[in-house]
């Protein structure tokens, strides 16, 4: 029987001599199988033999057999092994006690347990098989000589305990660690157990000893001693409950967050800290525990104050040794900061979103309101130029000519502003479009300033993407605007567009041979309303490359420039790639000059 009563092995014999079979008592207590037994001679002797490990010799009548039975009770590091000889026919009982004589030799001998008998002088007696493997050492090289002189590392704490075992005749057992021959420099973690061995004297006449190594599960203990200390610093509240929900641990995380230390709760169940809303949660997470489902969500919780705060958190099941589930185990952290975080974010977006609907609101007002105005304005100014002309002098005719430009560029603003601020509102209308369709159309728009400045434009390959039309097409036009009015005089701009595939996008660049810009303004150009130029010398309102930043910027990508004053400038911005490299390469298109 094992250390918790259980029957682990029933031979043949025993069968033979109660008539039952060992099927049908594999597994089961003694209790079980002997209900009448509980307080009678026959269990105190079991339990001296278990509880004081020491070995228990006894004649006794089993009336639920018949029979008077030679009873050996031994005990051994699992538990105790009883062997039942029948007295009615002493000749038979001696056979027996022979028989039995053999099965123990024979199970010393062979267990997987190493196994030592010492006489008074610590010299080995006896040892098993499995003992000198241990220790790499034969069965010669240890008979017959003392543990100091086989294990000096181990004989200063062995020693003491054969001196205790002989002089008080009770059994020890005992935990050592230490190297062995077999691996020096290794050290092992050893269960040690020491039994005394009576003859016909009060004392014992030799001290037998098991040695079960332990060292995986020491490392375990340690691992495990890791783990806790680990789990019981964490932040976040880490904690288990049983499969009714009790709860079993709780770290100072948890007494933190909840507010409960763990005398207060553990032994409670959790219900404890679920608002009571929430009850039809904590059955779906009892349910999820049973079935071994791992999950995690965000939910809120109860402090012992009887705050409510948002929490989240991760449950896992948690399984014996067989596999079966016992328990869960939760992570929970506090998220209500982040909850409060994103509650104000959505305050903050509404308020964004109204605003940028006064925005549209005031662009409206800006493209027709303002507009009218402004064509009377420009209107009554040319019908007095044309009429009073001949009636003025030409300080007159400079000053109407001033107010008319003010007004146009008034005019120009407005559109521009006007044109900006609608950027968003067909920004997610993508659909695929080819790059190539898309630049020659911006180069037809382009069609009399190219010829008027004879520029050469070059257009490589180019790739289908993921956009909106219309925007692609006023990004390039933009670019290649600015790329032939800012060419340096008396030079034919020469330009290039051309796209690269990187790894999850495409980068398109337009090169020109200009006039180049300064390190210190590669930020500032993409500002809206912002020039380096005069207006004498370029004309346009500072909103162009504005433009072209939003524009990639709602396409997912990004823009930027790398220059040199005098020596030209490249334009660069990237669109996020529709799929693979593979796909994207088949819808390339040829470009042309």
């Amino acid at each position: 029987m094992d250390r918790e009563w259980r029957v682990t092995y029933f031979n043949r014999k025993a069968e033979e001599l109660s008539g039952l079979k060992a099927e049908q008592l594999i597994g089961q207590t003694y209790w079980e199988i002997a209900p009448q037994m509980p307080g009678s001679r026959i269990e105190n002797a079991y339990r001296s033999a278990m509880e004081e490990n020491r070995s228990v010799h006894f004649e006794e009548y089993y009336q639920c057999y018949g029979k008077l039975l030679d009873v050996y009770v031994h005990p051994y590091v699992d538990g105790i092994a009883v062997f039942f000889h029948d007295m009615s026919d002493r000749e038979r009982a001696a056979e027996a006690l022979r028989s039995r004589t053999a099965e123990l030799e024979s199970l010393l001998r062979h267990a997987p347990i190493g196994f030592a008998f010492f006489d008074n002088q610590h010299r080995y007696l006896r040892v098993n098989k499995a003992l000198c493997q241990i220790n790499g050492i034969s069965e010669e090289q240890i008979l017959g000589k003392t543990i100091g002189e086989v294990l000096p590392v181990n004989a200063r704490i062995v020693d003491p305990i054969l001196d205790q075992v002989f002089d008080s005749g009770e059994a020890v057992e005992t935990e050592i660690s230490g190297e062995t021959p077999k691996e020096p420099g290794i050290i092992r973690h050893w269960l040690t157990g020491f039994y005394p061995v009576f003859a016909s004297t009060e004392k014992p006449v030799a001290v037998g000893t098991y040695v079960v190594e332990i060292t995986e599960r020491k490392r375990a203990e340690e691992a495990m001693a890791r783990l806790a200390a680990i789990v019981q610093g964490a932040e976040d509240a880490v904690f288990s409950e049983d499969l009714n929900g009790i709860v079993q641990t709780w770290n100072q995380g948890a007494e933190k967050l909840y507010g409960y230390s763990s005398d207060e709760i553990i032994g409670k169940h959790i219900s404890l800290v679920v608002p009571p809303e929430l009850a039809g949660e904590l059955e779906e997470m009892t349910r999820k525990m049973k079935q071994g489902i791992q999950d995690h969500f965000e939910t809120m919780r109860l402090t012992k104050q009887g705050k409510r705060i948002f929490v989240f958190l991760s449950m896992s099941p948690i399984r014996n040794a067989v596999g079966r589930i016992v328990g869960v185990s939760k992570i929970v952290r506090d998220i209500s900061e982040r909850k409060r975080a994103e509650e104000d974010l959505k305050e903050t977006v509404k308020t964004l979103e109204l605003t940028n609907r006064e925005l549209q609101q005031f662009a409206y007002v800006a493209s027709h309101d303002l507009q009218e105005p402004l064509r009377n304005v420009t209107r009554y100014m040319d019908l007095f130029s044309r009429k009073y002309k001949d009636h003025i002098d030409e300080r007159a005719n400079t000053y109407i000519q001033f107010a008319m430009e003010g007004a146009n560029r008034i005019h120009a603003l407005v559109n521009d502003l006007l044109a900006y601020s609608e950027l968003g509102v067909a920004a997610r209308e993508f659909k695929p479009v080819s790059m190539l369709a898309i630049a020659e159309e911006a180069m037809d728009n382009l069609r009399q300033l190219i010829e008027e400045t004879h520029a050469v434009i070059v257009l490589d390959a180019m790739p289908e993407v993921h956009g909106n039309k219309g925007q692609l097409v006023q990004l390039l036009q933009n670019l290649l605007c600015n790329a032939v009015k800012f060419g340096k005089s008396d030079v034919v701009p020469q330009i290039r567009i051309f796209a690269e595939r990187l790894a999850d996008a495409w980068c398109f660049s337009v090169s020109d041979n200009g006039v180049g810009i300064e390190p210190l303004y590669f930020d500032k150009i993409f500002v809206i309303f912002q020039r380096l130029h005069a207006r004498s010398e370029h004309p346009g309102t500072g909103i162009g490359l504005a433009i072209c930043r939003k524009i990639v910027e709602l396409h997912g990508g990004r823009i930027w420039v790398e220059s040199r004053l005098d020596e030209g400038s490249t334009f660069y911005f990237t669109i996020p790639a529709r799929g693979g490299p593979d796909e994207d390469r088949g819808n390339i298109a040829c470009g042309r000059q």
